[in-house]
């Protein structure tokens, strides 16, 4: 599946043909990821039967001290039987620090490029 340009007005498509996919392998969980809960949403919606898990920034990730995804929100859709998880990248943080300082690139960010490639093409190739 491609997108003429990037962005959220390709959501709705991008689930839809995620949850069928998901469906034709037999699959039950689903991983969405959302910085508000918008997309989560969405994946209520969507993947009806699914046990779909929502993965969003951790806390100070914009502003310090405050989430990305209002605590209200969260508990909506907790509430709705959707697990939240907020966390940072495991492939981040003090490397990523290093090397915008020093003008670097440096083994973890290879790595992290890397997987960032590869869900990219299993993606289209789906």
């Amino acid at each position: 599946m491609y997108f003429d340009k990037p962005g959220k007005d390709n959501t709705d498509q991008t689930l839809k043909f995620a949850a069928d996919r998901g469906r034709e392998l037999g699959l039950t969980e689903a991983v969405v990821a959302t910085s508000s809960g918008k997309t989560a949403y969405k994946a209520l919606e969507v993947f009806d039967g699914f046990q779909v898990t929502v993965v969003t920034y951790h806390c100070g990730f914009k502003e310090p001290f405050k989430n990305r995804m209002e605590d209200e929100v969260r508990k909506d859709i907790e509430d709705q039987g959707i697990r939240v998880i907020a966390s940072s990248h495991a492939l981040s943080g003090v490397e990523r620090s290093v090397a915008k300082k020093h003008s670097g690139i440096y083994p973890v960010l290879l790595i992290a490029d890397n997987y960032l490639t590869i869900a990219k093409n299993c993606i289209k190739g789906l």
